[in-house]
């Protein structure tokens, strides 16, 4: 027996809640900024962040709302939804940000995937790890896209940290 399999992480219903609205609060303030920021520099990625952000709150609400061991297969369903299209969004707007030219049905199109796989994974599929796993791994993805291509063009422009908070 390893020292992980004695360690026992245990975090109580409250506390997780109040981490929770913690967060909810901060992305409001990201969302908040981004808005600022589409509506001082007219730039298209920065409402496409901004509707990332969007989704995300709501699945923090949802989390908050739902019971975090039982949610249902509604509630995990629905939180499906808003991480997959958070990270769609995420991605949409990274690749806006990088000027890259890829059609909006493509974007369309992968939504409409990870809507179709928010319900197999809620009414089908078994284990959270099994569920949640692919959609967390694609927010993840975004995430690193997004600063790879930070890092890539933060000479070429300026007010790099302004444009990609």
């Amino acid at each position: 027996m390893g020292i992980l399999s004695q360690i026992d992480v245990y975090f109580p219903p409250e506390t997780l809640k109040a981490a929770l609205i913690l967060s909810l609060l901060s992305v409001w303030v990201l969302v908040g900024l981004y808005a600022y920021l589409n509506r001082y520099t007219k730039r298209r990625y920065f409402s496409i962040w901004t509707a990332a952000w969007l989704f995300y709150a709501l699945w923090l609400t949802l989390s908050i709302r739902f019971h975090p061991d039982a949610p249902g297969p509604l509630g995990v369903m629905l939180q499906q939804w808003c991480i997959g299209v958070a990270a769609v969004f995420l991605l949409w707007g990274s690749a806006q940000f990088l000027q890259q030219k890829e059609p909006q049905r493509l974007y369309a199109l992968f939504i409409g995937f990870l809507l179709v796989w928010g319900y197999v994974g809620a009414f089908h599929l078994k284990g959270t790890l099994q569920v949640f796993l692919p959609t967390f791994s694609l927010l993840a993805g975004a995430s690193f896209w997004t600063a790879w291509g930070y890092f890539r063009e933060s000479g070429k422009r300026g007010f790099m940290g302004a444009r990609l908070l």
